[in-house]
């Protein structure tokens, strides 16, 4: 989705260095057999295989607007699993492993020759991450020291919350309550609330985020091995009023958790997306907002 703002930040001078979060982009997988071109099927590790044998190729969708790339169309369908949340929360880790290690990438990579003569400045890196970019980098912000600059669009925190109350997972959330003969206000749905957060807990920004913001972590530095203290970390956090995907309510609990005030927009049609629709208001005054908060940095 980047690719949908690279130029803007272009403009402003900011190179941008983005990454397939596990499930997205060339890491989807199939769920059926529908989901793979020419006649393939998918196997158990979620491969489309041909008839012949060979590895097919998932289903790509074309980008809803101009000039935008195609992508799988499974991309981020797998990254949380309603039947399987152990693997789910290992999913979140993996991602900000992943965010962690593109860092060092940029800071290590010999990047004059892989571009023909351009360099990005290591020192001089922001964080932008929409949706679950913004969930992820929340984060981030906590547990990675040299990082201080984070915009957050459109995040969330108590997973629990945002998975029970968003209309995007509305009918996934059913039906594992039905498959349990669950009701919401029982005991047993209250057993089973319990059950998920334990299991989200360790990767839920709620529990996490407000050591960037309010109680920084100490660590042990890598390179001197000195103990010190993470810095307080710059935070903005943008919300779509009646957002479809990540509800209020939870990028509210995250914005409390974190003591950083929200940024709030109210695109009529793109919604959970308005940040990288080029036909909306409110997305680019949010793409203004997010430029001009990264160069106020110190």
């Amino acid at each position: 989705l980047t690719y949908m703002i690279a130029n803007k930040l272009a403009q402003n001078g900011y190179a941008v260095f983005s990454l397939d979060l596990p499930y997205h982009g060339d890491r989807s997988v199939c769920l059926s057999d529908t989901d793979c071109l020419d006649g393939g099927t998918c196997d158990s590790l979620g491969q489309c295989i041909l008839p012949s044998g060979g590895k097919g190729e998932i289903a790509a969708i074309s980008s809803p607007w101009p000039d935008g790339p195609s992508y799988p169309a499974t991309s981020g369908s797998a990254f949380v699993e309603i039947h399987n949340i152990v693997g789910s929360r290992d999913h979140f880790s993996q991602g900000v492993l992943d965010l962690a290690q593109g860092l060092r990438v940029i800071r290590g990579a010999d990047w004059a020759s892989a571009t023909g003569g351009y360099v990005l400045d290591g020192e001089e890196v922001v964080y932008l991450g929409m949706s679950l970019g913004g969930i992820l980098g929340s984060m981030l912000a906590a547990v990675e020291p040299t990082l201080n600059d984070f915009a957050l669009n459109v995040p969330g925190g108590n997973l629990f919350q945002l998975l029970s109350t968003s209309q995007s997972f509305e009918t996934a959330f059913a039906t594992v309550l039905a498959e349990r003969d669950t009701v919401e206000g029982t005991d047993e749905f209250f057993k089973f609330e319990v059950g998920l957060r334990w299991l989200l807990d360790f990767v839920d920004p709620i529990n996490i985020a407000h050591h960037a913001t309010v109680v920084p972590f100490t660590y042990i530095d890598p390179i001197d091995g000195v103990e010190k203290t993470s810095p307080m970390k710059r935070v903005i956090i943008q919300m779509a009023e009646g957002d479809l995907v990540v509800p209020n309510v939870a990028t509210q609990s995250l914005s409390d958790r974190m003591q950083v005030p929200i940024r709030t927009y109210d695109p009529t049609i793109s919604n959970h997306a308005f940040l990288f629709d080029p036909t909306s208001i409110n997305g680019a005054q949010a793409r203004q907002e997010i430029v001009d908060f990264f160069e106020a940095r110190p």
